[in-house]
């Protein structure tokens, strides 16, 4: 969706009105439909303006002073970057939100985190850290400044289970997510923060264990069947194809359904793919349907992987 804004400059000429509302539609689109006052006021807006726009509901107030374009639908990603504008120009998402946004963990949540340099209130739907940030902790996804992948790690371990904790590291581990300073100097540079321990145990545990880029995937998958109310599949089931053996991910005998778990490490050069679409119509000759599940599908396109599921499987929805 475009935002627009119509513009009405009492003494201003049309070019410079039209130059406005396509800025302010320009940043909007880079922002997830999303502005503060503090930029529309440096691209030349005037207060008077912007109350206007507020009044005519051409500006959707989400915080004080962050605004959503055009129109009221929101996304999860506009919530947090709205977060972000809220929390001032050195703040960044943090904790569970950036966890999310780095697809570490599936938690979805409404509630933006966002770490700032000052003590401010936290609101409904926003919640405040106060942390001075270095420059190595701090970085950009997606058009949404975030703390990095390791400092999200730190900042979780502080506030999620050790279940959790572990789970968000494997998934980082799964999908080869690194930063220029890693995870063990954070520990070592903050040695008497909140939840180390747990960091500590999780890091052991994930890092101990044969085939990490699959299991966090595994476990990202077998959550999603258990939500979704689908029937659990067979995992790791190993299939006879003209005298070779293939082990599949997640076989539901009865539908002659493979799903395959795709994770990054496992499948990141030519020869990988190859070799999976040699395998898989290798299952397909025998009358198995084959189906690949990446990262981004599941986290992204969680809605229609569902349905497609359901309608291979015939599963009736039980939540409708």
């Amino acid at each position: 969706m475009r935002a627009r804004i119509h513009i009405h400059r009492p003494g201003g000429g049309k070019r410079e009105t039209r130059r406005l509302g396509r800025a302010i539609a320009a940043l909007a689109a880079c922002q997830y439909g999303v502005v503060s006052r503090q930029q529309l006021r440096a691209l030349g807006a005037g207060d008077d303006q912007i109350d206007g726009w507020i009044a005519a509901g051409r500006l959707v107030p989400i915080h004080r002073g962050v605004y959503s374009v055009g129109h009221r639908l929101r996304t999860v990603q506009s919530g947090w970057i709205a977060g972000v504008l809220a929390g001032g120009p050195d703040a960044v998402l943090s904790h569970r939100s950036a966890a999310d946004h780095w697809e570490v963990t599936g938690l979805s949540r409404s509630l933006a985190e966002v770490t700032i340099r000052r003590n401010r209130r936290s609101r409904p739907g926003l919640r405040f850290h106060r942390t001075l940030l270095p420059e190595d902790e701090r970085t950009e996804h997606e058009g949404i400044a975030v703390t990095t992948v390791a400092r999200t790690l730190l900042d979780l371990a502080s506030v999620e289970s050790p279940a959790r904790l572990r789970k968000a590291i494997a998934v980082a581990d799964a999908r080869l997510l690194a930063d220029a300073t890693p995870l063990p100097e954070l520990i070592e540079r903050y040695p008497g923060r909140t939840g180390l321990v747990k960091l500590r145990c999780a890091l052991a545990t994930v890092t101990a264990g044969d085939g990490v880029a699959n299991r966090g995937l595994e476990l990202h998958f077998a959550e999603f069947i258990d939500a979704r109310h689908l029937p659990r599949p067979q995992m790791n089931v190993a299939v006879r194809v003209d005298g070779r053996t293939y082990v599949v991910d997640c076989l539901w005998p009865e539908a002659g359904l493979v799903v395959e778990l795709d994770s990054r490490k496992h499948h990141a050069d030519w020869e990988a793919a190859e070799s999976d679409r040699a395998r898989d119509l290798a299952l397909l000759s025998t009358g198995l349907r084959v189906a690949r599940v990446t990262w981004r599908r599941l986290a992204r396109e969680a809605d229609a992987l569902d349905a497609e599921l359901r309608s291979i499987l015939a599963v009736h929805d039980h939540r409708l």
